[in-house]
């Protein structure tokens, strides 16, 4: 059969099937799968955790409006759907937050308290992943870094060096530079976007922690101004040179403290992961309640001053010097005008850390204890306390 021929027929045949489509409404062959059952199958979306980043390719939707399921195995999938598309929802109107990583609180108390301070000064600039950390979008580099600290680069570099010796950090060339270099915060220590590993970690509002960061600057400056103008008065009294008033580093006690947010309660303590509130109980419940250690499983403990004291500092001091004490009275007064903190006084006193500064689970966010602590907070807020920091600290 010539090549002609064979082409005369498979145009007939063609044109033979169009018109039974026409007739139909069917086409032929092979027919092709429900696109619903396609999606059941193969979900057009990757499932993410609530508390990271969406990953990209994430389209919401599985099944179509209105479509009845009744396999057991599509009835599973319909649910994941949703709650992925309720943790789609969430995370459009959550704001961003930095995680603490695994090795947070050993890393941590080998620093010192300005290492740690200065490193807190740039926390809400980590980006997703481990890359170069960023500002408004745009890298820093390391002597953006510096002048972002403050300090010479002889000062700076030290810091650096020593992040990156303890594994917090490491540096990267830029690719258009000779000079510059950018600087990446290892996830062990912060990162932002999926968690990798179990248990409990703290999230830090990033809007919040840049306020928190400028008021301490203001704080800090303020402080320093002043105790200084205090020490010549003081040195022209007693007829002597002045002496240069220690540098004060409070975003090192933040640090310290981000490590020990109970996942429950926001209250300060050793045991911040352990459950004090079993199921059924309330908050209210809890702290009404005048258990002591003995009697309870999970209790709270709560953290005392020279607990604190030997975390930032890294010492086994066994008593506070009168000086370190007024230190650290510093330090807690700056982070609770700076609306960090908040403490509530009596026969002994309770440090809560702001919700909306710091948080461990988002579930807490849905209890009336949530409510009431952030309504304290924004109380407190209102009131202007004009009293300035100006008692020197060694």
């Amino acid at each position: 059969m010539s090549i002609r021929i064979r082409q005369s027929k498979e145009l007939e045949r063609r044109i033979e099937e169009k018109k039974k489509e026409k007739v139909t409404g069917k086409k032929r062959g092979r027919p092709r799968k429900n696109k619903i059952e396609e999606e059941i199958k193969n979900p057009p979306f990757k499932p993410f955790d609530e508390t990271g980043e969406i990953p990209e390719g994430y389209i919401p939707g599985l099944l179509k409006e209105g479509s009845s399921v009744t396999d057991k195995e599509a009835l599973e999938k319909e649910q994941e759907r949703k709650k992925a598309q309720r943790l789609y929802e969430l995370s459009k109107e959550r704001e961003p937050f930095v995680q603490t990583g695994k090795e947070y609180n050993v890393m941590f108390e080998k620093l010192t308290q300005a290492e740690l301070h200065y490193l807190m000064q740039i926390i809400h600039y980590v980006p997703y992943g481990e890359k170069p950390i960023k500002k408004d979008g745009q890298l820093l580099t390391i002597g953006d870094i510096y002048a972002i600290w403050g300090v010479h680069r002889e000062t700076g570099r030290k810091y650096i060096n020593k992040y990156i010796k303890l594994g917090i950090a490491e540096k990267e060339k830029s690719t258009t530079s000779k000079r510059d270099e950018y600087l990446i915060i290892k996830k062990e220590f912060w990162f932002k976007g999926n968690k990798d590993f179990k248990g409990y970690n703290s999230k830090v509002m990033e809007a919040k922690m840049e306020e928190v960061i400028e008021s301490i600057k203001i704080q800090t400056a303020e402080y320093m101004i002043t105790a200084q103008e205090e020490e010549n008065k003081l040195a022209e009294e007693q007829r002597r040179e002045p002496r240069e008033v220690k540098k004060i580093f409070p975003l090192s006690l933040l640090g310290v403290l981000l490590g020990h947010i109970h996942f429950q309660t926001f209250f300060l303590v050793h045991n911040p992961t352990d459950v004090a509130i079993q199921e059924g109980e309330t908050v209210h419940e809890v702290m009404a309640s005048e258990y002591k250690s003995y009697q309870r499983e999970g209790h709270l403990e709560f953290m005392s001053k020279i607990d604190i004291w030997r975390k930032i500092t890294g010492k086994k001091v066994k008593d506070l010097e009168t000086e370190q004490s007024q230190k650290l009275d510093l330090y807690f007064d700056m982070l609770k005008k700076a609306g960090a903190l908040l403490s509530i006084e009596g026969m002994e006193n309770r440090l809560i850390m702001h919700p909306e500064l710091a948080f461990v689970t988002p579930h807490v966010k849905e209890t009336d204890w949530y409510k009431a602590v952030a309504t304290m907070f924004n109380f407190t807020k209102s009131k202007k306390n004009k009293k300035k920091n100006t008692k020197k600290q060694g």
